[in-house]
């Protein structure tokens, strides 16, 4: 396990390494439940099942990114931009 930190000290990063069957649990601020499940490791592709309550919002990368270009670099409805994002990749 590996924690690091990107450029704004409220955010860090955890990078672990799963195999099929392990999940990931997440809990956030409002005390919600995430957990992220590898069903299936076949080559470079992971299978990942996303479990979360219904309001929580979960985009793949490339839709995300096409939401934060079309609204001028921001996410609706959140604090997030795209200079959040850049610093948030440095990895």
């Amino acid at each position: 396990m590996e924690i690091m930190k990107n450029h704004d000290s409220s955010y860090g990063s955890l990078v672990l390494t799963r195999q099929a069957g392990e999940s990931i649990k997440i809990i956030d601020l409002n005390g919600n439940l995430v957990s992220v499940n590898i069903l299936e490791v076949r080559g470079k592709q992971v299978k990942v099942n996303i479990l979360a309550p219904k309001n929580q919002k979960i985009y793949r990368d490339e839709i995300f990114m096409k939401i934060l270009y079309e609204n001028d670099g921001e996410i609706p409805g959140t604090k997030y931009t795209d200079e959040f994002l850049n610093s948030s990749y440095n990895i």
